[in-house]
């Protein structure tokens, strides 16, 4: 299957291995999310080692598949003695790169190296060791690092405060498909959905592209989606519990602070959120926020006209917020697991029109670009902002924007965001609602600015007197894909 996406990343990565000098990078993301894939993809073409860290494997079994991955790559006649300790283990390595052709690069690629970082395993000490003694030495070495615990690698080797400090050469956050890239996904699987399928898919699953995968052509997008995430054999199934507790252990309170967080729609403060989870150091909770937030589950933001210390927290991941709306009920009711229709009569239920409101606005944020680039406003935008909220008066009710886009040519985008799986009308209620929410930003934020009204849809708006007159542009999925 062709690959899809990745240039800027795997361009960059090139660019490192044939820098000439000795190059150190770190590559982070979400569980499931193709980094592995990415790198193996790159580094067949040179010559290369790798070893790969299995999570909870005791320190001896770890050194027992690195010794064995050496050996394999050495072809030794002689007997090699197995290391006991990283130090010794990264000795080995280093011998091995010595006997190695010094004018043609040399990949060192180690998988998931927070798994090998147990406690009292002195991995992180003999890779420090070894970098700045050894390895940094050898102008034709590529050492690649990466994980899924993005916050480890984030805390301990791209911001590492110890002998790794300012090690790295270069890093790699690698961030799910967009949704142009996920329907090239689906066509080079020959899965030929509408782009309003696409839509969903990506609402329910995200740009994961090993979830992804699960998809297969002679299903229906309902029938994809009830197999895979409804099915006890079904890969989401129990992928949210597994994905938590390889990312953080079994410490429950990153699933308090999700469930907490899935409760307002629009975000919650961190001060509400301390207080609803009982948590008495602000520290800690600071800790959690950051680690589920590298990882791409949450996302933070300051509202418009808020202060930096208002921070709002969102739930912004895909297949988290599709869990919490439909798989956990399931998995909680009996009477739900005895219907193998319940994701086929989903879209009848008051439930997804909530779910399917908050999946697009997540969706569409997450797609700021794309919406930036359709108005033909790039390169003069000079300030994006989520969330803004007009409160009420006399004569005047509160009012509130998804998005605004505010240009260097004196005009402001209100974007509106609204799913339907049908066409958009706008009638009279609607447009007195639009009509309220340009005055009342007018009246709180604009200034001198022009206002333009613009619409973001899943189907398109039809063409009626209100849209003509309110509207200064609109853009629909086909625009999206």
């Amino acid at each position: 299957m062709k690959f899809i996406g990745r240039e800027k990343e795997l361009q960059l990565l090139k660019t490192k291995i044939n820098s000439q000098k000795a190059e150190f990078i770190a590559i982070t993301g979400r569980r499931r999310v193709g980094k592995t894939f990415m790198v193996r993809t790159l580094i067949e073409n040179y010559n290369y080692i790798e070893f790969v860290g299995e999570k909870n494997a005791p320190l001896q079994i770890q050194l027992n598949r690195f010794y064995t991955s050496i050996v394999t790559k050495l072809k030794s006649e002689l007997p090699i003695k197995e290391p006991t300790s990283w130090q010794e283990g990264f000795l080995l390595l280093t011998n091995y790169i010595k006997t190695q052709n010094k004018n043609k690069p040399l990949i060192i690629f180690i998988d998931e190296l927070p798994w090998l970082a147990t406690q009292k395993s002195g991995v992180l000490q003999a890779l420090d060791y070894y970098w700045n003694s050894e390895w940094s030495k050898c102008k034709n070495l590529t050492l690649i690092v990466c994980g899924s615990a993005t916050s480890w690698l984030r805390d301990k080797i791209i911001n590492a405060k110890g002998g790794l400090y300012n090690r790295i050469t270069g890093s790699i956050h690698l961030l799910p498909l967009n949704l142009q890239e996920t329907k090239l996904y689906f066509k080079e699987k020959q899965i030929h959905f509408t782009d309003y399928h696409i839509l969903e898919a990506y609402m329910s699953v995200g740009g994961i592209p090993f979830y992804l995968e699960q998809f297969q052509k002679s299903y229906s997008l309902a029938q994809n989606i009830s197999n895979i995430c409804f099915n006890n054999n079904g890969l989401l199934y129990g992928e949210y519990e597994r994905l938590f507790k390889s990312l953080f252990g079994e410490e429950s309170i990153y699933e308090d602070i999700i469930e907490n967080t899935m409760k307002h729609h629009y975000g919650i403060l961190r001060n509400e959120l301390l207080k609803s989870l009982k948590i008495k150091s602000g520290g800690y909770l600071t800790k959690y926020l950051n680690d589920l937030e590298s990882s791409g589950f949450i996302q933070k933001f300051v509202p418009y006209g808020f202060n930096r210390k208002e921070q709002l927290f969102k739930v912004t991941d895909e297949f988290t917020v599709f869990y919490h709306y439909w798989i956990l009920p399931f998995t909680r009711s009996s009477l739900n697991k005895m219907n193998s229709k319940y994701w086929l009569n989903a879209s009848t239920k008051p439930a997804y029109k909530v779910w399917s409101a908050l999946a697009f606005e997540s969706l569409c944020l997450k797609h700021s670009d794309l919406i930036i680039k359709k108005l033909e406003i790039e390169g003069i935008v000079e300030n994006i902002s989520y969330n803004w909220i007009a409160k009420g008066n006399a004569n005047l009710k509160g009012a509130q924007a998804d998005l605004l886009l505010f240009r260097t040519d004196g005009v402001v985008n209100i974007c509106e965001i609204k799913f339907s799986q049908n066409p958009i009308i706008i009638d009279k209620e609607m447009a007195t609602n639009l009509l309220n929410k340009i005055e009342a930003f007018k009246r709180s934020v604009a200034g001198n600015r022009e206002v333009h009204l613009t619409m973001i849809t899943a189907n398109g708006i039809k063409s009626n007197a209100w849209s003509n007159d309110l509207l200064n542009s609109q853009i629909n999925i086909a625009d999206f894909l």
